[in-house]
């Protein structure tokens, strides 16, 4: 298996949003968030030989972490186009066989896929801080209904109690399996710091 730390440094090439649009929080996942989580996930049994969907792919790096951990396939969801051809760009850039992640356009929360379609889902929804109240449970909920086995998710760790509670009122186990701190970049015109940190969880809800 591929230590962490080397996942990193292959994700540390792959390009990131362009023009983020701030009513999708569009913010980007480190590549040293996005290796550990996948290398947890991977240790926890479920990216080898999985079929994944990615809600919310964005440039698609947790996508291509998952291929390169080892997943069978990944279905990667994101209604932004732009993201979706820079995701495009990631796996063409890494030589990689672009019939392990088939990226689709469309709205994550609605979509257009056979229930239960997977094995796992992985993701790092908006955190529901603009204006989206709510959406983070929103894609938890759209997950449940593609995933067979399990969910891993990115979630603020200030609303941890409520996700874990949430998790359980959904009829889900909910466990944390670690805690990040990154630093959200100065990424739109009205931010006044040239960097915010926050703490985010890694959570899993178990399906079965």
């Amino acid at each position: 298996m591929m230590k962490s730390k080397q996942l990193e440094s292959m994700l540390d090439d792959i390009d990131d949003f362009q023009n983020p649009r701030i009513e999708l929080e569009q913010y980007s996942t480190p590549a040293y968030v996005a290796a550990k989580m996948v290398h947890t996930i991977c240790m926890d049994g479920y990216i080898e030989k999985k079929c994944i969907v990615d809600l919310g792919c964005g440039p698609g790096i947790l996508s291509i972490a998952a291929i390169l951990m080892g997943a069978d396939n990944v279905i990667a969801l994101d209604l932004d186009e732009n993201a979706l051809e820079i995701a495009h760009e990631n796996i063409r850039n890494l030589e990689m066989d672009d019939s392990c992640i088939e990226l689709i356009l469309c709205d994550a929360l609605r979509a257009p896929l056979h229930d239960k379609i997977c094995d796992v889902v992985i993701m790092n929804p908006p955190f529901g801080t603009k204006g989206n109240k709510g959406i983070d449970v929103a894609f938890l909920k759209a997950a449940m209904n593609l995933a067979k086995e399990a969910i891993y998710s990115l979630h603020k760790s200030a609303t941890r109690n409520y996700l874990l509670q949430k998790g359980s009122d959904l009829g889900m186990k909910a466990e944390i399996l670690g805690q990040f701190s990154y630093d959200l970049p100065a990424t739109y015109a009205r931010h006044t710091k040239l960097k915010k940190t926050i703490d985010v969880d890694l959570i899993r809800f178990s399906l079965r």
